[in-house]
């Protein structure tokens, strides 16, 4: 069976949203952040990366090094609703499809000629499948090796599609820029420039057991890809129906009694949309974003899992006092229920007696909220949390 696997990423993703919920800005550079209180560069559109902005600056600074840009508040609803259509579009196509970020993912092709066609010719029309759904466009790229169908979606921007057939890998590497190679970092690309190593066809003709030998593991893993030879596998993430619940606070937060108010919050809300849906999840990921553009996450085991609010912000509460080691105020805050599973009838034995009593009171609350409000009942330990020190 012949391997085939699709890189595909969003052009401009951010700034393209931006610009189709806003017309105003399509002739116009785009910087996207946080505008509040020396909020932080989250994603430019292209026009304005000559002037030197990247993610992290703060967007003060950036708008002295680019003053006819437009300065876009981030819309995080946005651009989840935007990155699950297209994980399912992908989906539709093939069983694993692996995530790289909001606007990017593989797609292993592998066996789907028959139902599809060429890999090439498939790419084209998802690319415009992508257009006509999504009003974006995605450059492809296709290659037996996971490794080289990035470089080649990187070599394909904007819009375009690059095919590297079989046996071409490592001509079709040698002459790309050695930054384009999965796991370069700027500090390594400098290390290796000062050898004289500048594309990645350089790296190649360094022996694997040299590079091995100087860098280890990661020595070994970047002299195969370099070789188009990592022949590394694409893991069909089936977190799809993962559930989501984000806090963003107007004056920023310090006060770890704040934040676990909000926390206790977005659990109630998570765990109504898991009993609505007769779900139970088994970990919780939580993300703590600072105004200095720092991501910290974590996640954590539910056992057994649960839908239920106390067991739910037990969890979260518990890997929130883990994660939140810096006093840097926090812009935001994720919390995500990821595999979920079917939730069955518990019998009243035993510590489910309890349990049985806490689901009745969360029934009679649920029905408040889907009467009145998601907000109209809130967890009790949220108001406790306010007068109890952490």
């Amino acid at each position: 069976m012949q391997s085939a696997i699709l890189h595909v990423d969003g052009d401009d993703f951010f700034a393209a949203l931006a610009r189709h919920h806003d017309p105003k800005l399509r002739k116009k550079p785009v910087i996207i952040g946080y505008l509040r209180s020396r909020g932080a560069v989250v994603a430019a559109s292209y026009e304005t990366r000559c002037s030197g902005i990247s993610p992290g600056m703060t967007m003060q600074h950036a708008a002295r090094l680019c003053p006819d840009a437009a300065m876009v508040q981030i819309d995080w609803d946005r651009v989840r609703i935007a990155s699950d259509t297209l994980l399912r579009i992908l989906n539709r196509y093939s069983p694993l499809v692996e995530t790289m970020g909001a606007d990017a993912a593989f797609m292993d092709y592998s066996g789907c000629h028959a139902l599809f066609g060429p890999p090439q010719d498939f790419a084209r029309r998802l690319q415009k499948e992508i257009g006509d759904r999504m009003h974006i466009s995605a450059s492809v790229g296709v290659s037996p090796d996971k490794a080289v169908s990035r470089v080649a979606c990187r070599s394909a921007k904007l819009g375009m599609m690059q095919w590297v057939k079989p046996g071409d890998e490592v001509a079709f590497l040698a002459a790309c820029p050695l930054g384009w190679l999965p796991g370069i970092d700027d500090a390594l690309r400098i290390q290796f420039e000062y050898m004289g190593v500048r594309s990645i066809g350089d790296l190649a003709r360094i022996p694997v057991e040299v590079m091995e030998h100087v860098l280890g593991a990661t020595g070994r893993l970047l002299a195969l890809r370099a070789r188009g030879m990592e022949n590394a596998r694409v893991r069909g993430c089936r977190d799809t129906d993962a559930l989501e619940s984000s806090k963003e606070f107007a004056d920023d937060a310090i006060s770890p009694e704040q934040i676990l108010v909000d926390i206790a919050g977005l659990c109630s809300h998570i765990g109504f949309r898991l009993r609505r849906s007769r779900l139970s999840v088994q970990t919780l990921q939580l993300s703590i974003h600072y105004i200095d553009g720092r991501i910290v996450s974590g996640q954590t085991l539910l056992t057994p899992p649960s839908h239920r609010d106390p067991d739910l912000f037990q969890a979260a509460r518990n890997l929130f006092l883990r994660l939140y080691l810096r006093r840097v105020r926090v812009r935001r805050i994720d919390l995500c229920a990821k595999k979920t599973a079917y939730c069955p009838a518990e019998l009243p034995l035993g510590d489910a007696v309890h349990r049985v009593k806490w689901n009745l009171a969360l029934a009679a609350a649920d029905a408040a909220r889907s009467r009145f409000s998601e907000h109209a009942v809130q967890l009790g330990a949220a108001l406790a949390t306010r007068q109890s020190p952490v």
